[in-house]
């Protein structure tokens, strides 16, 4: 791939802390993980929860009307503040040990219904899970696993 060069004095085009975000949409029960120290930067654990990583870069660029940089109290050009760079590393927790993944009308929810208590929406239409369902199925006294029907 070739590197276009810009002629010099030329804007580059970038725009910072002003540019648009990057929005990666996950589902809940994601974990977002710092894979280079192993911990955990949040636990996205309901709908509509927003973590921020890495931070954008702080510019030692002009202040609007001018076009010299800014000037630091002791007098010397204010230096640029790097943005991080981290790999992250996404994880989805397990919500159920056996998923039902199947065509629309095949049975998935009556069968979770038959086999558990769940009480799914159950309909003679296509698509009636919209979201997963999940159900305790017990075996006997001590030995049970967690069953989902999981949207088509």
């Amino acid at each position: 791939m070739e590197r276009r060069q810009r002629p010099p004095g030329t804007s580059a085009n970038c725009h910072g802390r002003s540019s648009e975000d990057l929005v990666i949409l996950v589902p809940p029960g994601t974990v977002v993980i710092d894979a280079k120290h192993r911990h955990v930067l949040k636990d996205l654990s309901a709908a509509g929860e927003r973590v921020v990583v890495p931070r954008a870069a702080k510019g030692a660029g002009a202040t609007s009307g001018s076009s010299r940089p800014p000037i630091a109290p002791h007098g010397s050009p204010r230096p640029a503040i790097p943005g991080e760079v981290r790999t992250l590393r996404l994880e989805l927790k397990v919500i159920a040990d056996v998923g039902l993944v199947g065509k629309p009308n095949a049975g998935k929810s009556t069968l979770l219904s038959r086999l558990s208590r769940a009480r799914p929406e159950i309909a003679a239409y296509p698509f009636t899970t919209k979201h997963p369902n999940l159900g305790r199925v017990q075996i006997d006294s001590d030995l049970s696993f967690i069953m989902a029907d999981i949207p088509a």
